[in-house]
């Protein structure tokens, strides 16, 4: 097993997907009022992102990617400028850290480009196909913008930066074409009218309102010279802050007590006054708590929806195989080691999965492409405890998968 699978089954093993920088994502809104996008808890798969939407301010929620969720659908992701399309930053098998696209509101993703990791952080456009992000190391301070749908990024020259000791902390898009926003690490505001390009120097907010200059998110508005600000990752308090006026005023908008476990991220929505809270626990396993806060009047008052997600384990599914290929497993019963064999009547990607009862993918081997005969692999994990397992090969056109016990 490479080194990949061995990252991606501990990724899975440990509770799936986590917030690891103030640019993470896990709610985004769509194109009219009260439509939102988000990831969260899965009720079938362990370990895996769920992506959800709502059409009425999370009142009522659809899970898009129930049957087939993808592996590296993590909580940082942006909606592009066209409608039904979103980027999705996280880790592949095949790529490792890659940026995927979905153009039909998640059902199907595509691979657009490798990326360094998803640390960075990534703000879409005005335009569509338009995203910025931050510049990866070791090129410092700057930022960079793709105008085809990040399959290429061309370097800002980012001039006027010079309180930027600690670095670019968080980047986010005006309302206006051209309009860019940048926070640094000691908090320093900057602001772009020409799309990265030159920056002036609006306000420090922590010194101006002590807001917290590390791990704060800047989020785009949709008002010219007004952004929001949210701070809250290590925190039982989340607050969300409206900055307007270009950085000369600012209002406290949402403060939220919820334990540090509870993951937790705003939206803005294109309408003014219109915010969104999502904050998620994965208290089950799969499966937890999510609860969408929504306000159409900048915090005046805000409405919330509470989702518990049921453990809804995948049952066993001991599918047909298809036409151009057969699977056989022995010994089976069997202990520690068993043998896997199958025969391929054409050339085929092959990939392997070894699930747990609860529908826990344990490891997967990504084999690659294999010419048409048999082959046959042996496997052995003398930590495997006793219990009935699934063994799924997926190949180009379809899966087949068989069940395994394993006594000690």
């Amino acid at each position: 097993m490479n080194t990949k699978t061995w990252l991606l089954c501990l990724y899975a093993l440990l509770g799936g997907y986590q917030i690891s920088q103030a640019s993470s994502q896990l709610i985004i809104c769509g194109d009219r009022p009260g439509e939102i996008y988000f990831t969260g808890v899965h009720p079938r798969f362990e370990g895996l992102t769920g992506f959800y939407f709502s059409s009425n301010s999370g009142e009522t929620l659809s899970l898009l990617n129930n049957q087939n969720p993808p592996y590296f659908l993590t909580d940082n992701f942006v909606k592009d400028a066209d409608d039904s399309t979103f980027h999705s930053f996280g880790y592949d098998l095949s790529y490792g850290y890659a940026d995927y696209l979905t153009t039909d509101n998640g059902q199907h993703w595509t691979f657009v480009n490798e990326i360094i990791d998803n640390a960075y952080t990534y703000a879409s456009g005005v335009i569509p196909g338009e995203i910025y992000c931050v510049a990866p190391y070791p090129i410092e301070n700057h930022i960079q913008k793709s105008i085809n749908y990040g399959q290429f990024y061309n370097l800002c020259t980012t001039t006027g930066i010079n309180d930027s000791s600690l670095g670019i902390s968080d980047i986010a898009l005006g309302s206006d074409s051209g309009e860019v926003y940048i926070i640094t690490g000691n908090g320093g505001l900057f602001h772009s009218s020409d799309n990265g390009e030159n920056f002036t120097w609006l306000n420090n907010i922590h010194q101006a309102w002590g807001i917290p200059p590390y791990n704060t998110q800047i989020l785009k508005s949709s008002s010219p010279g007004e952004i929001y600000a949210f701070w809250g990752l290590d925190s039982n308090v989340k607050t969300i802050w409206r900055i307007y006026n270009y950085g000369t005023a600012v209002d406290t908008i949402g403060i939220f007590g919820l334990w540090i476990n509870w993951k937790c991220s705003p939206a803005i929505s294109n309408t003014p006054g219109e915010v969104f809270f999502y904050a998620v626990a994965p208290d089950m396993v799969p499966g937890g708590t999510m609860r969408i806060y929504h306000t159409t009047n900048d915090g005046q008052s805000w409405e919330m929806f509470e989702h518990t997600v049921p453990n809804g384990v995948k049952p066993f599914n001991i599918q047909a195989s298809p036409n151009n290929i057969s699977l056989s497993l022995y010994p089976n019963p069997a202990n520690a080691s068993f043998n896997l064999q199958y025969d391929l009547n054409q050339a085929q990607n092959v990939i392997i999965d070894l699930i747990n009862p609860q529908g826990q993918m344990l490891w997967q081997n990504n084999i690659g492409f294999q010419l048409p005969g048999t082959h046959t692999l042996n496997y052995r994990n003398d930590r495997l405890p006793s219990g009935t397992y699934l063994l799924r090969l997926q190949i180009n056109d379809g899966e087949v998968i068989r069940s395994i016990t394993i006594v000690k």
